[in-house]
């Protein structure tokens, strides 16, 4: 079976609306996803065209309108919060499972287990920083920090 331009499109929506509520999408579950839809198994790089094709990338409404006063809007409202987060995509290079943890300022924690080769595609503010933590003996071990902003996709 051939997916079709509208197939695909409703398959890729139904993970965009995920990821707008909070929910981390990877590719490998769109893989798995789009394999159980269309009745055999697929390569990733699959995936990847697909999400090219179809220009997968966050887009935002604006927070308020043009000709509002900027000095009436309310810059700590949640919908404003909500609309500043950016679509940022991270792949696990290593040979280990890795934990990533965000801490937000509003109350919104993140944390999700991420397989040796498995990328995932989440949201968070620009400035939130996305720790990697490993297992090791002692616990886990926060291995590093990167700025959401460098992670950010671009369409």
């Amino acid at each position: 079976m051939r997916f079709w331009w509208e197939q695909e499109k409703e398959l890729i929506d139904s993970f965009k609306e995920k990821a707008r509520c909070g929910q981390v999408a990877t590719t490998m579950q769109i893989k798995l996803a789009y394999e159980k839809e269309c009745g055999f198994p697929v390569h990733k790089t699959t995936i990847y065209r697909l999400l090219e094709r179809h220009q997968w990338r966050k887009i935002v409404p604006r927070p308020t309108h043009p000709k509002k006063d900027r000095r009436t809007q309310m810059h700590n409202s949640p919908t404003l919060l909500t609309q500043n987060q950016i679509l940022c995509f991270y792949k696990n290079t290593t040979s280990q499972i890795q934990i990533l943890r965000i801490s937000h300022s509003t109350n919104c924690d993140f944390e999700q287990i991420v397989f040796p080769g498995e990328q995932m595609l989440f949201e968070a503010f620009p400035q939130a920083e996305l720790e990697i933590h490993m297992d090791s003996t002692t616990g886990t071990t926060l291995i590093n920090k990167i700025l959401c902003s460098n992670l950010q996709v671009y369409g």
